[in-house]
């Protein structure tokens, strides 16, 4: 909206003035992209926490950790953006370092990952300790099938931060001509905007209720049904005879 204001408003044969809304709008576009390179650092915290604490996670109400994880998600973003406009750090630097840190959650997201697969497969396999009651078996179980469904996402996410990284970044550093400038913004918008439709795919692939209804919406989800199988002892005389009383019935 605010750029639309700033073409239509501001962006005139003699243009002056309407720095203000452009510096707004460079900053919510930073914010947008340092917002989404800091999720995969929330997602691997909370389900750090939720590893950390499996023996009491889903009975005890927690609000403090969505509250901690919304305000480090802002201050992480608004930091990020406040350095990058007013040019207190250089872009290239501020998205090599937020780059980084998505790429490192990654890492220890499946190392934790690896974590609850291990402990889940000892306690049903080995391990008979009171303490691993019911409901623990059930969050270890939950916790697995939650890493399942967001490996896919957290992948996806981390391989849009470095390309848009690396599309922010590329020109800044090589000196490329204006039109090969302009390709590469066009590229970093095209995926900044079309954001619903990759992360909606996603969470097809990834989330297997999901699938399982697009799949029947399309007409793939084909219901197998067992063939019946006759008891061998039975004559066929016997076979007919049954269906005749049936008939009769």
């Amino acid at each position: 909206m605010m750029t639309i204001v700033f073409q239509t408003t501001y962006l005139t044969e003699d243009y002056t003035g309407g720095m203000t809304i452009l510096m707004w709008i460079a900053a919510t576009h930073y914010h947008f992209i340092f917002t989404v390179m800091a999720a995969p650092i929330v997602i691997v915290f909370e389900r750090s926490l939720a590893t950390r604490l499996v023996f009491d996670y889903e009975k005890t109400k927690r609000r403090y950790i969505l509250i901690s994880l919304f305000l480090f998600q802002f201050t992480f973003s608004s930091a990020f953006t406040l350095l990058t406009v007013f040019n207190i750090l250089r872009y290239v630097s501020a998205a090599f370092i937020a780059g980084f840190i998505a790429v490192t959650s990654l890492l220890v997201f499946l190392y934790i990952n690896r974590i609850n697969k291990r402990t889940l497969r000892f306690v049903e396999t080995q391990n008979r300790d009171i303490k691993f009651n019911l409901s623990v078996r059930y969050q270890l179980r939950e916790n697995v099938k939650t890493f399942k469904m967001l490996t896919t996402l957290l992948i996806m996410f981390t391989g849009c931060i470095v390309l848009l990284a690396c599309l922010k970044t590329i020109p800044m550093i090589m000196g490329v001509s204006e039109d090969i400038k302009y390709f590469f913004k066009m590229s970093t918008d095209m995926i900044v905007h079309a954001g619903p439709i990759y992360v909606t795919a996603t969470l097809i692939w990834g989330v297997d209720d999901y699938r399982i209804i697009v799949l029947r919406l399309l007409g793939y989800d084909k219901k197998r049904v067992i063939p019946r199988k006759g008891d061998p002892s039975k004559k066929e005389e016997d076979v007919y005879f049954e269906q005749f009383e049936q008939a009769l019935r």
